[in-house]
């Protein structure tokens, strides 16, 4: 695993240094800010939710259940268990700080805790304060911040939520798209980390 992490983060490296001169662009027109504050609420709608849950990094495939509680406003504590019994993954959310408490050997990388530490904060973020708005022909881009980055979350023309976007200057950094149901799809632009939640 650790060639494939080397290999993946030099052809990262090599992309970024070729698309670095671009800047990214929103497309749509800019219009009046209207919406101070948006929820979004995937992960937390009540105290405790369970999500079916597949976890593919770096070739290896994680599938269980994905336990969610909430104690309180930004305070999360998440476990994703597989159908047998065993802990895959556990971790703690308190005020934007994550805590890995429990990681399988396999994914118990550097690189892949502190990038999956920033994914599971942003994938727990409820409230988003929004600096910007675009009007586009689909509906509406917000613009926001989180985690240092800008977030652009795209409304369609029923101002419901459809994707979710995390990104440098330069490049998308995350995708995330909300389906029906509440189906959640996470891609990691940087590293080959995909999650699925419904």
């Amino acid at each position: 695993m650790l060639k494939s992490i080397r290999i993946f983060l030099i052809i990262s490296f090599l992309s970024f240094a070729f698309t670095a001169c671009n800047s990214l662009k929103i497309p749509g027109k800019k219009v009046e800010n209207k919406i101070e504050n948006y929820e979004i609420t995937p992960f937390s709608t009540t105290e405790e939710n369970i999500f079916q849950a597949e976890i593919i990094a770096f070739e290896r495939t994680l599938k269980g259940n994905l336990a969610v509680k909430n104690y309180a406003e930004n305070h999360q504590r998440l476990a994703l268990v597989s159908s047998l019994g065993n802990t895959l993954l556990d971790m703690e959310i308190k005020d934007h700080k994550v805590e890995i408490k429990y990681i399988i050997d396999d994914l118990d990388k550097n690189i892949i805790r502190y990038k999956l530490k920033k994914y599971f904060g942003l994938l727990m973020n409820s409230n988003y304060k929004i600096k910007k708005t675009h009007q586009t022909s689909e509906g509406k881009i917000l613009r926001s911040k989180f985690q240092g980055k800008p977030i652009f979350l795209y409304l369609d023309s029923a101002e419901k939520l459809y994707k979710i976007r995390q990104a440098s200057r330069f490049k998308e950094k995350v995708k995330i798209q909300i389906k029906e149901n509440n189906q959640v799809i996470f891609q990691s632009k940087e590293l080959p980390i995909q999650m699925e939640f419904k």
